[in-house]
């Protein structure tokens, strides 16, 4: 993640640098927050969708066992 463009930029002036870095600095922040928390979701649902289905397969045996 690049903060700020290091070399000299003659056409903005310093104050707005910084204010586009105060700008930017935060959304990116925030950005990378909601893409760990979505990237967590995902692994959660992914846990349960598979702890559903050997749950499922379990009883699937279970009724082969009790029919034979």
């Amino acid at each position: 993640m690049q903060l700020c463009d290091c070399q000299w930029n003659k056409s903005l002036s310093p104050s707005i640098r910084i204010s586009n870095l105060l700008v930017s600095t935060p959304i990116m922040i925030v950005t990378e927050m909601v893409t760990r928390i979505i990237e967590a979701h995902n692994t959660v649902t992914r846990i349960r969708d598979s702890e559903e289905l050997n749950f499922i397969n379990r009883i699937n045996e279970m009724k082969l066992i009790k029919s034979k």
